[in-house]
């Protein structure tokens, strides 16, 4: 069997999901016996940050530019890892490469695959290349059509962009969810394969069963994001209500991530931005999870909370869809209904043989979509198309 070299292409360096996603995939690699390599940037979001200086006016550019000049000399002296080490328990045998401007093109070897987590960083590596073997695979996180239609201003300029560079690229592409697919293929977009995300359940598992029935109260942690569309203002809608409930009912809300300071007093305990051990750990101490996302690609706190033992309320967005079942696995709501969102949170709340019936069966769903998993379909994938030697004409400009 043709065993490939597997280069993953970042845009940023940064501890969030997708390095999450980096790091797991690529140590289940290593594990397959596949020689794995991360290129990160040293400039987070560089060519976000070019486009969005050719959208602003003189004065506003230079105050950019020189915020762009600093944080390069920051993070040439002080951030010369990648960020999945530190994080994420990557396996260190993965090889890492920092790159400037321009991320490295594939090595011209049979078995050498690139796969680039954003695609708009793709004609940089191929300015002097008109046409190379089918070696360079773009992933779909997000669903395109909902990002669009959902941003305004600058942000939607950005995303258009983005589409428009990848309607340029005639490279395989996979995409990490069915919407995922969907949303891409609206907008014009080929999609050659879905490959779903995992959990790394040798980091996400449960506490002891004994240990999480003697806790005197009952824990529902929400999962908190600053970004719009994961939906924190609808869930704080929901879970207000609850508040003066909690102490009689026996349960306490608790934050995971980044709250909004005016939503802040609801929680009587902060979890706060954590990663590594202690992002672990949160998730073994909450018996109820709630992931209130508007849209997405294929999110993985809904999994990892699965994995820990918790029982999960959350939206039915991309990603989510391919695995849950209401009432089964997970209790689903409406994206942006903040009653029925809280009803189901009450559901689990003053049942306990439901809230144990969705905590068993969460489990097992983890289990089926375990890194392990994901990383062996991604392999075959990318095995495929090196077996295939298609060539593929990659254009470069319009």
């Amino acid at each position: 069997m043709l065993r490939v070299r597997v280069q993953f292409v970042l845009s940023n360096n940064l501890p969030l999901s997708l390095t999450r996603i980096t790091a797991d995939t690529a140590s289940a690699l290593v594990r397959l016996g596949v020689q794995a390599t991360v290129c990160f940037p040293v400039v987070d979001w560089l060519d976000l940050k070019l486009f969005e200086l050719s959208q602003v006016g003189a004065v506003a550019r230079i105050r950019r530019v020189c915020r762009l000049l600093i944080e390069a000399c920051w993070n040439g002296v002080f951030r010369r890892s990648w960020c999945g080490f530190s994080y994420y328990r990557a396996d260190p045998a993965i090889h890492q490469h920092r790159y400037l401007m321009t991320p490295p093109l594939p090595a011209s070897q049979a078995g050498d695959v690139t796969v680039v987590h954003h695609a708009y960083v793709i004609p940089r590596m191929l300015q002097r290349v008109a046409a190379l073997p089918s070696r360079i695979v773009s992933v779909v996180h997000n669903n395109y059509e909902r990002e669009i239609a959902s941003a305004s201003g600058a942000a939607a300029a950005w995303k258009m962009h983005c589409v428009a560079v990848e309607r340029l690229l005639a490279v395989p592409r996979f995409a990490t969810s069915e919407g995922g697919k969907d949303g891409a293929q609206r907008v014009g977009l080929s999609v050659d394969r879905v490959i779903h995300g995992g959990v790394n359940r040798t980091v996400f598992y449960p506490s002891t069963s004994h240990v999480r029935r003697q806790r005197p109260r009952l824990t529902v942690t929400l999962y908190c994001s600053l970004h719009p569309q994961k939906g924190q203002r609808v869930a704080i809608e929901a879970l207000r209500p609850l508040q003066a409930m909690s102490r009689e009912q026996g349960f306490r809300l608790c934050s995971l991530g980044q709250v909004l300071p005016e939503h802040a007093a609801l929680f009587e305990h902060h979890y706060g931005y954590i990663h590594g051990p202690a992002y672990v750990q949160a998730m073994q101490e909450t018996d109820i999870f709630v992931y209130p996302s508007l849209f997405d690609g294929f999110p993985a706190p809904p999994l990892e909370a699965m994995a820990c033992g918790a029982a999960v309320v959350t939206t039915a967005v991309e990603g989510v869809n391919d695995y849950a079942e209401d009432g089964t696995n997970c209790l689903l709501c409406e994206p942006g209904n903040a009653d029925i969102m809280r009803q189901k949170v009450l559901q689990l709340l003053t049942d306990p043989v439901l809230r144990e019936r969705v905590r068993y069966h969460g489990l097992r769903t983890a289990a089926e979509f375990d890194v392990e998993q994901s990383a062996k379909k991604l392999l075959a994938f990318l095995e495929e198309l090196c077996a295939a030697e298609r060539p593929t004409e990659v254009l470069v400009s319009a």
